[in-house]
């Protein structure tokens, strides 16, 4: 994830004791008058992580399962959410949404001013952000499946807003509703379960995709989540709780 400061670009590296999140943190350290670290986080290798604070000077670095750790078991054992804000597909600036490495997709455009660029530009520039966020939750997954042993894990992602790419010469999101093409209004919403967290909700995920071309909306997100948990409380509503109809408890 990344965002523009006044002369450089802020990075944040998810994972930077990985293989691919060393590998971009070299690339950075050949670039930095154009790049600064924000932030760092990482599973488990503290000495590692260390010598990348004293080497890059992150504002933030942030060692995931010692964070987790710190919590009261009591609070451990009754479920903990964590939640992952991207800078995703935000444009104008898709260019700068992904490392070298995942930029599979070219030409690209790199101007902030997308009219400016041919259609296929501007679109390569965005599908390499799709193909970041890919690797992204596959990461996370990863993360989650290593800790299926002694946690019950499941991941939940969606999308605040679609864009456009120059369709009809409309760019970016934010339209009227009432107005605003598919490509704004339509975003994806990916769950995956683990065995045993589809074992505790009797949530199926073959139930789940035969639900999948059912017509959801950012409604049904909070009783959703309230529902995954089996939080009870009376502001639930079964009928925009997107998994109820696959939960047997």
């Amino acid at each position: 994830m990344n965002a523009q400061t006044s002369k450089r670009t802020r990075v944040t590296v998810l994972g930077s004791t990985g293989s691919i999140g060393k590998n971009t943190l070299d690339v950075i350290a050949r670039h930095p008058e154009r790049f600064e670290i924000h932030a760092l986080t990482a599973s488990r290798q503290v000495d590692l992580l260390l010598e990348q604070c004293l080497r890059f000077s992150p504002r933030f670095a942030v060692l995931l399962d010692a964070e987790l750790a710190k919590l009261p078991a009591e609070r451990r054992a009754r479920g903990t959410v964590v939640v992952l804000h991207q800078m995703g597909s935000h444009g104008p600036a898709y260019h700068k949404r992904t490392p070298k490495a995942f930029k599979v997709f070219q030409p690209e455009c790199t101007q902030t001013s997308l009219a400016a660029c041919s259609l296929e530009e501007v679109r390569n520039a965005y599908d390499n952000t799709i193909v970041y966020t890919d690797h992204f939750l596959a990461r996370t997954i990863d993360w989650l499946r290593a800790r299926a042993d002694r946690t019950t894990p499941a991941l939940l992602y969606v999308s605040d807003h679609g864009e456009s790419l120059g369709e009809n010469n409309l760019y970016l999101h934010g339209l009227p509703y009432a107005v605003a093409p598919q490509t704004q209004t339509r975003v994806p919403w990916i769950t995956w379960l683990s065995s045993d967290f589809e074992g505790w909700r009797g949530s199926r995920i073959a139930c789940l995709q035969r639900e999948r071309e059912r017509a959801l909306s950012h409604d049904h997100l909070f009783h959703s989540v309230l529902g995954l948990m089996g939080v009870g409380t009376e502001v639930y509503q079964r009928e925009l709780d997107a998994y109820a109809a696959c939960a047997s408890r």
